[in-house]
């Protein structure tokens, strides 16, 4: 998960910028207008505290800013790649039939891939991957069970 906070992003059309501000909502990110009046804005600053989205008044892209493709990445491209990936797997081990599914959790993404072959055989894999989670000193002393010295 990428961190917003004290970022420029810049994005190049409406739909990054609805993906982004979606993005920013979820983790606390507040703005004085609705979300839906900032699709149309092309720079977004992502304040450390309050946790507010401002808009320039006029666009003079600062030069620390980054680009939605640079921290996201190319969604079509990412997609394709797996595909290809996938099709590719399929192909050298003999497999007519292959799923993919991924669930958002609480603590983390989970998926399973399912490989049919046509004489029956199956395989099957699940994977998990952890969301990063800020703790307090406090949160850590109740999961270890005891006090806690952070040291640097």
């Amino acid at each position: 998960m990428i961190d917003l906070t004290g970022k420029f992003i810049t994005t190049a059309t409406n739909e990054e910028s609805e993906r982004l501000l979606r993005m920013a909502s979820a983790r606390g990110f507040r703005t004085d207008i609705g979300l839906k009046a900032l699709v149309n804005k092309r720079l977004f600053h992502f304040s450390e505290f309050p946790k507010w989205i401002t808009t320039p008044a006029y666009f003079q892209s600062p030069d620390n800013a980054y680009t939605y493709q640079e921290l996201f990445g190319e969604e079509d491209e990412e997609m394709s790649r797996i595909l290809s990936d996938s099709l590719r797997f399929c192909r050298a081990h003999g497999y007519s039939l292959f799923r993919i599914y991924v669930d958002e959790e609480t603590m983390a993404f989970k998926g399973k891939a399912i490989a049919k072959g046509t004489s029956g055989e199956r395989k099957e894999i699940d994977m998990s991957i952890g969301k990063p989670i800020k703790l307090s000193k406090a949160e850590i002393e109740l999961l270890v069970g005891c006090p806690v010295e952070i040291v640097s």
